[in-house]
């Protein structure tokens, strides 16, 4: 938020009039263009982090784009003619109240998934130590099924719950996407039954 100050100094009681701009000038050119202190905090906001340029490497425009849409990256375009109107404030400030609300729901899903992997690793590992070789005993196959069977249940049913608030691919597409398998517990699970003989 950028606010106006006023000056102490006496104000005349006649103010000196300005000339008015060249023909074709724009009318965006001032210091205190409110577009440009948005370009501005834009920068040093959104945009100010380590790994901006080397994992979004994109211009300002091209990433209000990408966040909010083409109707505001005209906005921020150093060369627009778009008028920072009331209703556009508005509509522009209830935009990134809805990309904070996003971007909090989805730190918080990525915590939870950081913290289920934790408890998954010590379940499946639990059960790996159980075995002695890649034979699971006559007597020990029952339990171990239901110990696999159990795991894959409760994964399957933590994907399908709204616990994340996103679709359940596009989510784990998007936290693995450098990897070579979309969800790691389930596919685990499936490697531990395929190498073993139960």
């Amino acid at each position: 938020m950028v606010s106006k100050t006023s000056s102490s100094a006496c104000v005349p009681s006649t103010p000196p009039t300005s000339p008015p701009p060249p023909v074709g000038a724009r009318g965006r050119q001032s210091a205190s263009d409110p577009v440009e202190a948005l370009r501005d905090a834009y920068a040093d906001t959104v945009l100010a982090v380590d790994h901006y340029e080397s994992v979004y490497d994109e211009s300002l425009v091209e990433n209000v784009a990408i966040e909010f849409g083409p109707d505001y990256a005209a906005l921020f375009h150093p060369e627009t003619n778009v008028g920072f109107s009331p209703p556009l404030k508005r509509s522009l400030v209830a935009a990134t109240e809805q990309a904070i609300d996003e971007r909090t729901s989805l730190d918080r899903a990525v915590k939870i998934e950081q913290e289920s992997m934790l408890e998954y690793r010590s379940s499946l590992q639990e059960i790996i130590e159980t075995l002695d070789s890649t034979v699971v005993p006559e007597w020990y196959r029952e339990t171990f099924q239901s110990d696999v069977t159990a795991l894959l249940q409760e994964r399957q049913d933590q994907l399908h719950s709204s616990v994340y608030r996103f679709e359940t691919h596009e989510f784990c597409t998007y936290m693995y996407e450098e990897q070579l398998w979309t969800y790691p517990v389930l596919t685990s699970l499936a490697r531990l039954q395929e190498s073993v003989d139960s």
